[in-house]
């Protein structure tokens, strides 16, 4: 598995979202890298730098309680080659996918500490959510 990058999620709410875009957008000093509203989820989700922000209301959350308690995202090459490096770990457990998404491919992985990560892989797709500034 080739891991690309690694992407802190923080978990906010729409009237917050703008506010923190622009912080992180100083504090990294460029413009966010990409922007999208998940209309499946009711999610809007900004990356900057190694930041993943998603903002959704109080009831979105309680609804994606898999999506709330994911600790990380990981960009993989791929999904494929992750998932079946994943399958040989016992400790393991899938919690979804591999499955298509918006931006290409993912998968949902719970650790042995309870911990969940995403597993990501762009495809071509990704590109009509990057910023252009």
């Amino acid at each position: 598995m080739k891991i690309l990058k690694t992407l802190y999620r923080i978990y906010t709410i729409p009237d917050r979202l703008e506010a923190q875009v622009l912080f992180y957008e100083k504090l990294y000093e460029r413009p966010y890298f990409m922007k999208f509203y998940y209309q499946q989820l009711d999610v809007t989700l900004v990356e900057i730098g190694d930041i993943l922000i998603l903002s959704g209301l109080d009831e979105t959350w309680k609804n994606l309680p898999i999506v709330k308690n994911t600790s990380l995202t990981i960009y993989v090459l791929s999904i494929d080659e992750t998932y079946s490096d994943l399958l040989m770990n016992e400790e393991l457990s899938i919690l979804y996918g591999p499955q298509e998404c918006l931006t290409g491919f993912n998968m949902g992985v719970q650790n042995p500490d309870g911990l969940i990560f995403e597993y990501v892989q762009h495809t071509e797709k990704v590109n009509k959510y990057k910023n252009d500034k």
